[in-house]
């Protein structure tokens, strides 16, 4: 199991995309990431990020990104089969343990 992946994308706000990025590439291989523009595509408003992250690797991005949902700049989490749009430093817990059980079904 320890060469198990798992899908992870975040939506954050532009500010903070450097810095989550950073993150995010310490724990994956390659981090993708594409722009979500305003309405008349001036600027962007927020990033999405995409990694595959190993699945022993998981938890530990995830306490690395608690960090910046206490600063509200993160709209939405995905790993694999987990989705939690706003989420909350509390939400981390609930994210670890999700997961958790989504690996033991998988098994």
């Amino acid at each position: 199991m320890g060469d198990d992946q798992v899908a992870f994308v975040m939506t954050c706000d532009a500010e903070d995309y450097d810095l989550i990025r950073k993150v995010i590439a310490e724990h994956a291989d390659e981090v993708q990431a594409s722009p979500r523009r305003q309405l008349d595509g001036a600027s962007a408003v927020s990033w999405v990020l995409v990694a595959a992250i190993a699945v022993q690797k998981a938890p530990a991005l995830i306490h690395a990104i608690g960090d910046f949902l206490t600063r509200n700049s993160v709209r939405e989490i995905k790993v694999g089969k987990v989705s939690i749009t706003n989420p909350q430093p509390e939400d981390v817990t609930r994210i670890l343990d999700m997961l958790e059980q989504s690996k033991k079904d998988d098994e």
